[in-house]
C-alpha cells in the first residue's frame, strides 16, 4: 500500500492495485494485458503512472531474477564437465561389425598416441557419416564417440608413395629407410582412384597412427620447396657478358633441347638424363657467372621450344649452399642434405603446360662451394663424415633410379684437392676447370665489360674501334715481356731450393677485370662530373685499376690460401710466400696515353 498513498483516494488506490496485480499475473489473457497496457501509457493521469512505474519495476525484479538462475545454471554445467574431464581426440577407422545378439555399435579409432580402442557411437546418423581419417571427439574415459571435429586438421610427417597394395593399403618410405605398408585415409584413397597421386607423390602420415592421410599438395606456387631459388632469372647473357664462355654451356643445353625435343634418341643409346658438371677454380675465375648465363641460357631455350615468355616459366633451380644444410642439431645437416635432393627429384617431375601441351622442363640443382660440404673423410670433424656419406648413398641413389630425371646437377668449389675423392668421382660427370685467364681470355672479357660505356682515346675512332685498340693496348702491356713486370709474388715450394716468380697474368680473374673496370669507370665519371674536357675511360686509368687490384689480391695471399689465388702444380705444397715490392711508378705512367 505505501507505493500508492501518494494517490488521492481509497477507490483509486484499489483499482490501481487490480490494475498492477492483473498485468503481473502470468495466468491472465495476453491480449487483455496488452490492450490493458496499451491504455495506461496512454493515459496522462497520475493513477495510470503510478500503475506503469509498478509495472515495471516488477518486471525489473523478475528479469534479475532469472538472470541469476541462467548464471547458476550455466555454472553447474560447468562444474559438472570439470568433474567428468576433458574429452579427447581420435582419429576414426570403420564401424566394427556388431556382436551376435547385440545392438551396440562400436568404431575403431586410433588415439594420438597410437592406442587402439572400440568406443561406442550411440548416434547411428554420426557414424553412417564418418569416413576413415575422420578426427572426432570421444568423453574423458574414450568410451564414446560424441561427436566428429569440424575439421580434419592433421599434421604429421612426409612419406614417399611407392604402391598401390590393396584397395586400403599402399607401400611406402618414410625417412628414405625401408619399405613400410600403412592403412589408407578415405581422402588419399579417392585421390589415387582418381589418379591424381602417382607413385613418388608426397604423403602426409602418423607413423604412431600408421595411416596415411592425403597428399601434400603446395599452397601456391613453389611455397612447398625450400631451397627453390626465387630470384628473378639471371640478366646474365652468354654471348653479351662472358668473355671465352666454357664449353660446358653449350654441351648442357644441347642436352636439354634434345631430352625436351626427341628424347627417345638417348633412350636409344643408353644415355641419362640426369647430368652432373662439377665447376672447380680458384675465386673469381668465373664460375658463378658461367652458371648464371647457363641458367639464363636454360629459360631463353625452354621459352624457344615452348613459346612461353620467360617470366611465365616455373622456377627451375635449386641454390644449395652450406649455410643452409649445416644444422647445429645432430642429424638435422644429414636431413637438410637429403631434402636438397628430394627437391631436385619433385621438381623435375612437375611437367609445364603451355599452349595445351605438356612439357618436361630440366632442374637446375646448384650445390655451391661444395669443399664445405664434401671434404675428405677422416680429415675434420665427424660431423662432416656423416654428411658426407649421406650425400654419397644419395649420388649412388640418383644414379641408379634417377636417370630418367632430367636434372642438371652443378657443384662448385675453390679448392678441389680439399674434397673427398669418392664425392669426385660420383659428382664429376665431368671435372670443369677454371684456371686463370690467357691472353684472348683476358682480352674477350675486357672487352664485355667496356662496350657501351665512354672510352676515351686520343684520335677519333668508332666504338668498336676504341674497345679493340684500348682492349689491345692493356692486354699487350699486362701480358708483355718481363720488363714491364718485377714480378707480384715469389712462392717457394716445400722441398724446393730457389722460389717460384709468379707475375701479374698468373693472378688475373674475371673477378679482377670488373673491379678493375668498375673503378677506372667510376674515376671517368667523377672527372667528367667536374667538367673534364675529354670524358671517358682512358687506358691510363684501366692499367692503374689493374695494378691496384692485383696489388690488393697479393697482400691477401698466404702460404695457407695461396691455392685460393694461383694455380699450382698438382700436390705442391707451399712453405712460403713473399711480396715482390714494387716500383713507385709504373712503366705504363712514364708513357703517353
Amino acid at each position: 500500500m505505501a507505493d500508492f498513498e501518494h494517490l488521492q483516494s481509497s477507490a483509486e488506490r484499489r483499482m490501481v492495485q487490480r490494475t498492477v496485480a492483473s498485468l503481473v499475473d502470468p495466468k491472465r489473457d495476453l491480449e487483455h494485458c496488452r490492450r490493458t497496457l496499451a491504455a495506461v501509457c496512454s493515459d496522462e493521469s497520475t493513477a495510470a503512472r503510478a500503475i506503469l512505474q509498478h509495472v515495471l519495476s516488477a518486471a525489473a525484479k523478475g528479469g534479475a531474477k532469472s538472470a541469476c538462475h541462467a548464471k547458476l545454471q550455466q555454472l553447474n554445467e560447468i562444474i559438472d564437465t570439470l568433474q567428468e574431464g576433458p574429452v579427447r581426440m581420435g582419429t576414426f577407422i570403420e564401424i566394427r561389425p556388431p556382436e551376435p545378439n547385440s545392438a551396440v555399435i562400436r568404431a575403431a579409432v586410433i588415439l594420438e598416441n597410437g592406442d587402439s580402442i572400440l568406443p561406442v557411437v550411440t548416434d547411428k546418423e554420426l557414424g553412417d557419416s564418418l569416413r576413415c581419417g575422420n578426427a572426432v571427439w570421444l568423453d574423458a574415459q574414450a568410451r564414446t564417440v560424441l561427436f566428429r571435429a569440424e575439421a580434419d586438421t592433421v599434421t604429421g610427417e612426409i612419406a614417399t608413395f611407392k604402391s598401390r597394395i590393396t584397395a586400403d593399403r599402399i607401400e611406402l618410405t618414410l625417412h628414405h629407410q625401408e619399405e613400410e605398408v600403412f592403412r589408407v585415409a578415405d581422402t588419399l584413397r579417392d585421390q589415387i582412384d582418381r589418379g591424381d597421386v602417382q607413385p613418388g607423390a608426397r604423403l602426409l602420415v602418423c607413423s604412431r597412427r600408421r595411416l596415411a592421410f592425403s597428399a601434400v599438395t603446395p599452397i601456391n606456387g613453389d611455397s612447398h620447396f625450400r631451397f627453390v631459388d626465387p630470384s628473378p632469372v639471371p640478366d646474365v647473357v652468354v654471348e653479351r657478358d662472358i668473355g671465352c664462355p666454357p664449353a660446358y654451356i653449350q654441351d648442357l643445353l644441347e642436352h636439354i633441347r634434345a631430352e625436351m625435343t626427341v628424347p627417345e634418341h638417348g633412350r636409344r643409346y643408353g644415355l641419362r638424363r640426369m647430368q652432373t658438371r662439377l665447376l672447380a677454380g680458384v675465386s673469381g675465375s668465373g664460375k658463378s657467372l658461367s652458371i648464371n648465363g647457363f641458367i639464363r641460357a636454360t629459360y631463353e631455350l625452354i621459352s624457344e621450344l615452348t613459346g612461353a615468355p620467360i617470366d611465365q616459366i616455373p622456377k627451375r633451380v635449386l641454390r644449395v649452399r652450406p649455410s643452409n644444410v649445416l644444422n647445429m642439431w645432430l642429424g638435422e645437416s644429414d636431413k637438410n642434405w637429403d631434402r636438397s635432393f628430394d627437391e631436385a627429384d619433385r621438381l623435375a617431375s612437375e611437367t609445364f603446360c603451355w599452349n595445351g601441351r605438356q612439357w618436361p622442363l630440366p632442374a637446375i640443382s646448384v650445390h655451391e662451394e661444395i669443399d664445405g660440404l664434401a671434404r675428405a673423410r677422416g680429415t675434420s670433424d665427424a660431423t662432416y663424415d656423416r654428411i658426407q656419406t649421406t650425400a654419397l648413398e644419395r649420388l649412388d641413389h640418383l644414379s641408379r633410379n634417377l636417370g630418367d630425371k632430367l636434372i642438371i646437377f652443378l657443384f662448385t668449389t675453390n679448392i678441389l684437392h680439399e674434397c673427398d675423392v669418392a664425392f669426385i668421382r660420383r659428382a664429376g660427370g665431368e671435372i670443369i676447370e677454371f684456371g686463370m685467364l690467357g691472353k684472348r681470355q683476358f682480352e674477350a672479357i675486357l672487352a664485355k665489360q667496356l662496350r657501351g660505356r665512354p672510352l676515351q682515346l686520343g684520335a677519333p675512332a668508332e666504338d668498336d674501334e676504341k674497345v679493340s685498340r684500348i682492349c689491345g693496348d692493356v692486354t699487350n702491356w699486362v701480358f708483355s715481356s718481363n720488363g714491364h713486370d718485377p714480378g707480384q709474388l715469389e712462392v717457394t715450394f716445400a722441398g724446393a731450393t730457389s722460389p717460384v716468380v709468379k707475375y701479374r697474368r698468373d693472378l688475373l680473374t674475371a673477378a679482377i677485370i670488373d673491379r678493375s673496370v668498375q673503378q677506372a669507370a667510376k674515376e671517368a665519371c667523377h672527372l667528367e662530373r667536374f667538367g673534364c674536357d675529354t670524358p671517358g675511360i682512358s687506358r691510363r686509368m684501366i692499367l692503374s685499376a689493374l695494378v691496384d687490384q692485383i696489388q690488393a689480391t697479393c697482400r691477401q695471399v698466404t702460404p695457407f690460401n695461396v691455392h685460393n689465388y694461383l694455380t699450382l702444380p698438382d700436390g705442391a705444397r707451399v712453405a712460403s710466400v713473399r711480396r715482390i715490392e714494387q716500383p713507385e711508378i709504373p712503366s705504363f705512367e712514364l708513357e703517353s696515353n
